[in-house]
This record gives structure tokens, C-alpha cells and sequence, in this order.
């Protein structure tokens, strides 16, 4: 495979089999990049590097129960507490260079929940 010049200067590659793939090469602003999704109807599934900290955090603040990272990860290697995540959906994934728009402060609440096994 090696870089070629056809067509009056179009750039391409020439393949093994002596094909040509005409190469489309774009001047930096000619094209906007965006999030790689597959539909704007897609779900994400997320996982948290930082589950075991937070866990820890929501257990001393809700339950008054005083549990470190450590316990946590213990609990969930002992099957007494499953490991969770949470779904992004596509719309609000952005791509490169997109601005970041922040909800107001005023009535705009997130609220999480955690479903425990029976």
C-alpha cells in the first residue's frame, strides 16, 4: 500500500492488488466533528471509576452507616451489595470543541436511585 497522485492531483492510496481508494483530505474548518453515536435514541451504559468512594459517601450520608472505599469493595466481592451504573442518553453526549451547556440552578434537580436486590 503507498500514497499515490491520480486524476490530476487527487491524493490516493494504490492498494496491494493495484486498485486505487481516492483519499478525501479536508482543510481544518471544512468539516465539524461530532459524537461518534450510533442514533440519538441509543442509551449508554455507565460505570463509575469512582463507585466504591461514592458508595462509600452516600452510605455514611443516607444510612449513618461509616463505610470506606475498602468495605464497599468488600461487599460487592461478597455478593452483599451489587455493583451499579447508570444510562447516559445519546442526546446529551457531546462531540470535541462543543460547547458545555450547564442546567441553572434553580429547579433543575438530579435525583439517583438505587434498586436493592431481594
Amino acid at each position: 500500500m503507498r500514497l499515490v497522485v491520480f486524476n490530476e492531483g487527487r491524493l490516493g492510496c494504490q492498494l496491494d492488488d493495484g486498485s486505487i481508494v481516492d483519499l478525501l483530505l479536508y482543510a481544518p474548518g471544512e468539516v465539524r466533528l461530532r459524537a461518534p453515536l450510533p442514533s440519538l435514541a441509543s442509551r449508554i451504559a455507565m460505570a463509575g471509576a469512582n463507585f466504591y468512594d461514592h458508595t462509600a459517601g452516600v452510605l455514611s450520608m443516607m444510612r449513618g452507616v461509616e463505610a470506606t472505599p475498602e468495605d464497599v469493595r468488600r461487599a460487592v466481592e461478597r455478593g452483599e451489595m451489587p455493583p451499579w451504573g447508570f444510562w447516559k442518553f445519546a442526546k446529551n453526549v457531546i462531540g470535541p470543541e462543543e460547547p458545555i451547556i450547564y442546567p441553572s440552578a434553580q429547579g433543575d434537580w438530579t435525583m439517583r436511585w438505587r434498586w436493592r436486590r431481594s
